[in-house]
C-alpha cells in the first residue's frame, strides 16, 4: 500500500487521498497538498488500511480509487477470510476434542461404577 502511494506522481488518484488527517500534526489544511504529508504518517496509514481491511472493521474509512488499488484489497479481504476460516476450524476441532475425551472419561467413570 506504502509503494503504491508512494509511487504515484499524482498522488490525489490513489488511497491517500481518502485518508481524513494524513499528517502528524493535525488536519490538512488544504486537501490538495502533499508536502505536509510525513513518512511516518504515510506508513501508518497504510498499516491501517491493511489491518482494517483483513479484520473486516474498519472497511469504508480508507477505501481505494485505482482497479490495482481494488484487486489489492480484495486480496487482502479474501486471505483474511480464509485464515479466519483456518482458524475458527482449528478452534472448533479442539474444543471437539477436549469435549469427546471429557465424555468418554465420564462414561469410564460410570461404568466402573456400575
Amino acid at each position: 500500500m506504502v509503494l503504491m502511494a508512494i509511487s504515484d506522481e499524482d498522488w490525489t488518484q490513489n488511497w491517500l487521498r481518502r485518508c481524513p488527517v494524513p499528517v502528524t500534526g493535525g488536519t490538512r489544511t488544504q486537501p490538495d497538498f502533499k508536502d505536509d504529508m510525513s513518512n511516518l504518517s504515510v506508513y501508518v496509514h497504510a498499516i491501517y488500511y491493511v489491518v482494517g481491511t483483513v479484520s473486516h472493521v474498519a472497511i469504508g474509512d480508507i477505501t481505494p480509487v485505482k482497479p490495482t488499488e481494488y484487486l489489492v484489497n480484495t486480496i487482502f479481504g479474501w486471505v483474511s477470510t480464509f485464515m479466519y476460516v483456518l482458524l475458527f476450524a482449528d478452534i472448533t476441532s479442539l474444543v471437539s476434542a477436549a469435549s469427546s475425551n471429557i465424555k468418554k472419561n465420564k462414561i469410564k467413570k460410570r461404568n466402573s461404577v456400575l
